[in-house]
């Protein structure tokens, strides 16, 4: 749930990176004159590139060397950091941007932010706070404060917010993505697909809108629209994870065939994508292919050896080829790692089972054949 919050904040960060690319061009304008301050006009907008940030950061350094006690210097050069994606050098810039001017609604607003993706919800709500206190945009805030909410799982109240939210912004795709979610957390898939759907009707990137409604689709057996949603991603971008989804979808509607050329697809892409070779070595399995199975179930364990899924496909090859001894120390291995894993604790106790059940029928059989043949009495 929270890295699902996190990533939605940096997308929505991006979904404003224009707005934020005129005014890093004001800010070198500004930077660049011998004044502190400058009005003078923008003549032309510059191409935005790593060249162009290097140059505000640049002119930024300068300025606060020049005015140290200038919290406007540090302000923008956080900005710059937001844009690069480096949060935590922004984060610092920022704080030292509301420990030189505390009351200032853009500099709170920008320290909320970052606290949010820093992953300190408190922090990140109490700041939003005093942002509002300051005059910052409560509907922008409010959104914000309904995540962190969200992310501790203080879902009423991420609801409320969302709600206020909604009330300053009806036509917020955004908002309503985000009244979807909290209402999916309250375990209400009804409403929560109903905001979600109506977070669609502006259009625009809605990768994360989609990814959820497959979920729920997913969870309710709805796997023809489950998998609609993962292709509206995929007919605009490739997208391994959303790949991946769609052959395991087609997995459970019992199309392995389909499902094998998704997964093959994935390793042409990208030939270190464990769980590709994992479903594959699942799919010979299902074909009775060992020899095939187990070489793709070691092809994911060179990539990731503790992955336990092939583990599990390789303890089962085992089995099935009647080397008891192996899959048992397979199993054991397994809880290894993961001692909690009741799949493995289960199999390996069924295996222990089959296992003196066979060998209670060898020993029967060794009895039969030991035993006297009892001597025969004449009739006459």
């Amino acid at each position: 749930m929270r890295n699902l919050v996190i990533r939605f904040l940096k997308y929505r960060h991006m979904v404003r990176i224009k707005a934020i690319f005129i005014l890093l061009w004001i800010v070198i304008w500004t930077c660049a004159c011998d004044r502190h301050y400058s009005s003078d006009r923008i003549i032309e907008a510059p191409t935005i590139d790593n060249e162009f940030y290097n140059i505000a950061l640049a002119h930024l350094n300068n300025s606060i060397e020049n005015y140290p006690n200038n919290p406007d210097n540090y302000y923008k050069k956080a900005l710059v950091l937001e844009t690069f994606g480096n949060y935590e050098m922004a984060l610092l810039e920022a704080k030292r941007a509301t420990t030189l001017k505390a009351n200032d609604a853009d500099y709170l607003y920008l320290l909320a932010k970052l606290y949010a993706l820093d992953n300190n919800p408190n922090l990140a709500i109490a700041t939003a706070q005093d942002a509002i206190k300051a005059g910052a945009s409560e509907s922008m805030l409010y959104g914000l404060m309904a995540d962190m909410y969200y992310v501790s799982d203080s879902l009423q109240l991420a609801l409320d917010y969302i709600e206020k939210a909604l009330d300053e912004n009806k036509e917020s795709q955004t908002y309503r993505y985000t009244k979807g979610k909290i209402h999916l957390a309250m375990g209400d898939t009804v409403m929560a697909e109903r905001e979600l759907l109506r977070s669609l009707e502006g259009g625009g990137e809605n990768k994360e809108t989609y990814l959820v409604l497959s979920d729920i689709n997913m969870a309710k057996q709805r796997y023809e629209l489950a998998g609609q949603y993962l292709n509206e991603i995929l007919n605009t971008t490739y997208d391994t994870e959303v790949l991946y989804s769609k052959g395991a979808i087609l997995n459970r509607v019992n199309m392995p065939d389909s499902a094998k050329g998704v997964f093959v697809e994935i390793l042409r892409h990208d030939e270190k994508y464990a769980p590709a070779y994992y479903q594959l070595g699942q799919y010979y399995y299902g074909k009775n292919n060992l020899d095939s199975a187990n070489w793709y179930a070691e092809e994911a364990l060179k990539i990731a050896p503790k992955f336990i899924d092939p583990m599990l496909l390789q303890a089962r090859i085992l089995d099935r080829r009647r080397q008891y001894q192996n899959a048992v120390e397979m199993y054991e291995s397994i809880l290894a790692l993961e001692p909690a894993n009741i799949t493995a604790a289960g199999e390996l106790r069924s295996l222990k089972g089959k296992i003196l059940y066979l060998q209670r029928l060898q020993e029967e059989r060794r009895a039969r054949e030991t035993q006297p043949v009892p001597l025969l009495t004449p009739i006459f």
